[in-house]
């Protein structure tokens, strides 16, 4: 309505991204930043697309953006720095952020998600648990908090946890106002029915996810309650991955990070994907992912460091 102001094209930068329009998402952030080159949404948005393109200068915005644009009575400036001190790989860091902003807003259900991501990744089992089972207790609704407990259960072989939890998707998707939104559960349910057994159930769950996943890229559905154009493809690539289409699956996970889809227990973590790793291709793939991880990371490092030179960092022990 206005094209002297940022915000239009700011969400027209991310809507674009959504849909897997990179070159367009591109334009619209540029746009947004030539119009406000210090306004904190803006500088936070286009610093992530610099880094998306590899352009070390967007740690630096993505900082700024979050020192400008929050106090720190606001939570979500916690929340905002544990993502940075994660791409940066300081965990210890990170977790006291999404402490901090927990104790702010103990009825938020992300800081017990994020914390409990923190201590998977630091084998901290017992810690995991106890963060979901706070998390569901503030919304057993939520789809991710399902998908968590899933995985937790997944991981420690207690199938029959992990098929209640991921077997909700039905109820799900009937609250809903767009019933042809989804959300990710079929393929997982696949995974963990073919570890007991039931491999027929499985079949029939992974043809029926690809056929979601096909009508996505297609547009035939909405995008989904959550994910994105590149993980369109990466849970393609899980499907194919249990149909033993190792080609295909490699495929479209080539097609998962092309359109910057970075999940930090995917790729070669993934469980779905251990008959892959012994292929050239898959080891592309994943060399892909790390290298482009492996450079966020030194660009926020590098970022944290000169922030804190130049004592633009806000002091947390006041």
């Amino acid at each position: 309505m206005d094209p002297s102001l940022p915000d239009g094209y700011l969400v027209m930068g991310d809507v674009s991204r959504y849909l897997g329009k990179l070159d367009a998402s591109g334009q619209y952030f540029r746009k947004a930043y030539e119009l406000a080159p210090n306004d904190p949404q803006v500088l936070g948005g286009y610093g992530y697309q610099l880094l998306r393109e590899n352009d070390e200068r967007g740690a630096d915005m993505v900082l700024g953006s979050i020192e400008n644009q929050y106090s720190m009575k606001d939570p979500q400036y916690f929340m905002a720095l544990g993502d940075v001190y994660y791409f940066s790989n300081d965990r210890a860091m990170q977790e006291q952020m999404f402490k901090q902003s927990k104790d702010l807003n103990p009825g938020a259900v992300d800081p017990y998600l994020n914390l409990a991501f923190i201590y998977e990744i630091s084998d901290q089992a017992e810690k995991v648990l106890t963060e979901l089972k706070s998390a569901e207790r503030i919304n057993p609704n939520s789809s991710l908090v399902m998908d968590n407990m899933a995985w937790w259960y997944f991981h420690h072989e207690d199938y029959a946890s992990a098929i209640k939890y991921w077997s909700r998707y039905p109820e799900l998707e009937a609250s809903f106002d767009d019933k042809s939104q989804t959300v990710p559960f079929r393929h997982r349910l696949a995974m963990a029915y073919n570890r007991i057994g039931k491999v027929k159930e499985g079949e029939l769950l992974l043809k029926e996810d690809l056929k979601i996943r096909e009508d996505l890229i297609s547009g035939k559905r909405s995008m989904g309650s959550w994910g994105n154009f590149g993980s369109v493809y990466y849970d393609m690539a899980v499907d194919y991955a249990q149909m033993k289409n190792n080609s295909k699956a490699v495929q479209c996970l080539d097609s998962a990070q092309h359109y910057r889809y970075y999940w930090p227990s995917g790729y070669g973590k993934d469980p779905a994907f251990v008959e892959l790793k012994s292929r050239t291709d898959f080891v592309e793939v994943v060399a892909k992912v790390d290298k482009f991880n492996a450079f966020r990371r030194m660009a926020f490092s590098n970022a944290i460091n000169r922030t804190k030179a130049s004592k633009e960092l806000k002091d947390r022990n006041r």
